[in-house]
């Protein structure tokens, strides 16, 4: 019995010795696997939030391209028409305050005005890819046509888009603003700001003859934007190349810095991955 009770204690003994390396190695064991599991759907929910971020950024670039190539598109049909050139060119020159008036000079700007009106109604077209659509001589004189029907004998070159309009030598320059000449159209605060898009357009000498506007109104953009639910917060920006804000339209302390942030060697790359840099004219 004695001998018994020496083997029971023994074994209880190796049992208490044992017992703790092995729970230490089983909670090691465990906190490792927990520590896999927990980074590994970590990262896959990371992984997954960004791709959902990219599909949103890629969504907005395509909705902000058909916006553009809109403009673009309803700009290169004015530019490369004769007819338009040629009526605007009449136009222009009757404005000219040097110019005398006649009655029958007065008949024919009438006429000059009505059919260049025509022209460019019909190369807006039905489906009005945009809200409005200006020319501009370069000294003086605006014809406008769309939600703003009017003429102007007033010259454009104090506006902020003129110099970088005739520094693109034709290229398109484009920009936001709240335009106040065409904002009474508009009820809501979003239809006030418009993407603008302009180039300078050449004579049959390839010297700069005027200046074509056109204009969308910001309003179906930013629907489309406010359909978009921040699932992790996130906020979407719209810059041109020049670091100005396009949307959202008042800029705050975060947005000021940001555009020179996101441009800098300070940002990661695996961060600059999912900050979409889409260049649509030099509009990111």
């Amino acid at each position: 019995r004695t001998f018994y009770h020496m083997k029971q204690s023994k074994q209880r003994s190796i049992l208490s010795t044992l017992f703790i390396p092995y729970t230490l190695l089983f909670i090691f064991a465990f906190v490792i696997i927990i520590t896999y599991y927990v980074y590994n759907e970590s990262r896959k929910l990371r992984e997954s939030s960004f791709e959902s971020i990219e599909n949103n950024l890629i969504n907005i670039t395509k909705s902000i391209d058909s916006m553009v190539d809109s403009l673009d598109t309803v700009s290169q049909n004015v530019i490369y028409s004769n007819l338009v050139k040629e009526h605007f060119a009449s136009y222009v020159n009757y404005a000219d305050p040097a110019s005398a008036y006649d009655s029958a000079n007065a008949y024919n700007h009438t006429r000059n005005n009505k059919v260049l009106y025509d022209l460019l109604i019909a190369m807006i077209g039905p489906n009005t890819p945009i809200d409005q659509l200006y020319l501009y001589g370069l000294e003086h004189s605006t014809f406008g046509v769309g939600l703003d029907n009017s003429t102007s004998p007033y010259s454009v070159t104090f506006k902020d888009w003129y110099k970088p309009t005739l520094s693109a030598h034709g290229g398109k320059y484009l920009f936001q603003e709240n335009d106040p000449r065409l904002e009474r159209y508009f009820s809501y605060e979003d239809g006030h700001h418009f993407l603008s898009l302009c180039r300078v357009y050449y004579n049959s000498f390839n010297i700069p003859q005027g200046i074509i506007e056109v204009k969308k109104s910001m309003s179906s953009f930013t629907r489309t934007l406010h359909s978009y639910h921040a699932s992790y917060g996130e906020t979407f920006y719209i810059f041109d190349s020049d670091g100005n804000l396009i949307y959202p339209f008042m800029a705050s302390d975060t947005t000021e810095n940001y555009f020179r942030f996101i441009t800098s060697d300070q940002i990661q790359p695996e961060l600059r991955t999912n900050c979409r840099m889409k260049t649509v004219n030099d509009t990111i």
